[in-house]
């Protein structure tokens, strides 16, 4: 899983100086465009192929891509690594030199000013299509608890079909004010040993 909660890494130390292209590939998936942005404003978007395989494209949304946005597409670039003395994340990044529609997906009727807001979800069996996928997940705020570090912390939402969906990283003192509250939380869902959750970064609204 690509890093989502602190996902920049500056590279300080080593010898690639300059990015490190792999051969040309043509590749085919969902595009995926984050809708909230994390830290340092990063809000990528993403190559995401049938197997989980996840490719960072831009690093910010481009107007240029919102008719892929959540449609299958054909992508031909290079996968590559970026060099030492420039800040990125840790991901498997992908230059773009082509990217259309793949065959059989239908177009948008007419050309999107936005990106598509992620799917809505008020129960457990509606969240069980959308595993590693953007959501917007409407819930009341049941439980909040603080890591050591006091600002961010964990929380719980209980869904309309009595289903406890745990949240990790989230912002405490944002989160304080609707504790017992109905809200919708856009987030990734994201499942682990224990069951699905919400990895973030995080967006909260009543």
């Amino acid at each position: 899983m690509d890093s989502l909660a602190n996902p920049f890494e500056d590279k300080t130390d080593g010898p690639d100086l300059e990015p490190h292209y792999g051969e040309p590939v043509e590749l085919e998936g969902r595009y995926e465009i984050d809708p909230i942005s994390g830290s340092k404003r990063f809000q990528g978007c993403w190559l995401v192929l049938d197997d989980g395989t996840r490719y960072v494209v831009a690093y910010r949304p481009r107007r240029e891509h919102f008719p892929f946005a959540d449609k299958r597409v054909r992508v031909r670039g290079r996968p590559y690594t970026p060099g030492r003395d420039t800040q990125h994340i840790m991901a498997t990044h992908l230059e773009v030199h082509s990217i259309e529609l793949a065959p059989g997906e239908e177009p948008y009727p007419h050309p999107p000013d936005e990106p598509p807001a992620p799917a809505q979800a008020r129960s457990a069996a509606e969240l069980a299509d959308l595993v590693g996928r953007w959501v917007q997940v409407s819930g009341v705020l049941t439980w909040l608890e603080n890591d050591p570090d006091g600002h961010f912390g964990r929380a719980r939402l209980r869904l309309a079909d009595g289903t406890d969906l745990p949240a990790s990283s989230v912002p405490i003192q944002q989160w304080q004010a609707h504790l017992e509250q109905a809200v919708t939380v856009t987030s990734r869902l994201e499942q682990c040993p224990e069951g699905l959750f919400l990895a973030g970064p995080h967006k909260i609204r009543p």
